[in-house]
């Protein structure tokens, strides 16, 4: 009898939810995986012959392909646990998450795998398959346009959003970055305000109707938490911890900007929420601990 996971994986159809047993999920995950790694080694060593024909569709169309049936088959194994839990279905997930994260990290941290990526993005054919359309600057009639010199684009996109409060010099700029992001959806044509309304009035009704004071009631029925005021009892401790720390923090930053740069403190200060971001990277160094310090395997950049 064919395995209701492999075959959906075969057939490229949706999870067989209605027929899944729990006793299908570990050989069915487990043959993905050995498929998984043969593909891997595979890839590999093609990769590695320096006369191999590096292409988009060579590396990541294949990369695609390789990591589809192993992601596919976790994401199912993942979905259930949180919506039909249960002893038998944990035990098979943990029977085989460690194999799973092997076969994922040994294909993610691939050297031979990442230095294609780097002869990709250097070659021209990457560049050529941008048409003029979507090369924005051009398309918007900067012909002359480039990385160094701009003009850039600057989008809420979370990459361009947190390179400007971190790093930009331009206080406006970060200031106009910040309440964009804040503000985003809430004017027209774009306001969502009436759509989030229904949904919270949908809610109260759902609540009413199954017998519950608040939706909030209905979200912990099965949960851990055994209450909407106990979480809120919680959150209420955790601001009563973090705020005096909070403010003890600003307070050292807001010092720190006037040793550091007492000619600006005066129309800086009080910090703003454009301002915080800034100004830690600057005071970072100041610190005992740096997350770029801790030891990492180096094998370039792409």
């Amino acid at each position: 009898m064919v395995n209701p996971l492999t075959r959906c994986l075969e057939d490229y159809s949706l999870p067989p939810f209605a027929t899944l047993r729990v006793s299908d999920i570990v050989p069915a995950v487990r043959a993905a995986i050995a498929e998984m790694a043969l593909d891997v080694n595979a890839i590999e060593d093609d990769l590695s012959d320096p006369d191999a024909d590096i292409s988009w569709a060579t590396v990541m169309d294949r990369l695609e392909i390789i990591d589809d049936p192993v992601n596919r088959l976790w994401r199912i194994v993942i979905h259930l646990s949180s919506v039909a839990d249960s002893p038998e279905l944990r035990l098979a997930q943990s029977e085989v998450q460690a194999e799973v994260l092997t076969i994922q990290s040994r294909r993610a941290q691939s050297v031979p795998v990442f230095r294609a990526m780097q002869r990709l993005r250097a070659s021209r054919g990457f560049h050529e398959d941008l048409t003029a359309e979507q090369q924005n600057a051009v398309a918007a009639g900067y012909d002359v346009a480039t990385p160094a010199a701009g003009p850039w684009m600057l989008t809420l996109d979370r990459s361009n959003y947190s390179a400007v409060v971190t790093h930009c010099t331009n206080r406006s700029l970060r200031q106009l970055m910040y309440q964009a992001e804040r503000t985003v959806a809430t004017s027209p044509p774009y306001d969502n305000t009436p759509i989030i309304q229904e949904m919270l009035q949908l809610r109260r009704e759902q609540a009413a109707l199954l017998g519950f004071d608040s939706f909030a009631s209905v979200s912990l029925e099965n949960k851990m938490a055994p209450s909407a005021s106990a979480v809120q009892d919680m959150l209420d401790l955790l601001r009563d911890k973090c705020v005096p720390l909070a403010r003890a923090e600003l307070a050292d930053l807001e010092a720190f900007v006037k040793d550091f740069a007492p000619d600006v403190a005066a129309t800086t200060l009080p910090l703003q929420h454009w301002d915080i971001a800034f100004w830690y990277c600057l005071f970072t160094p100041m610190l005992d601990f740096c997350a770029d310090s801790l030891p990492t395997l180096s094998i370039g950049s792409l």
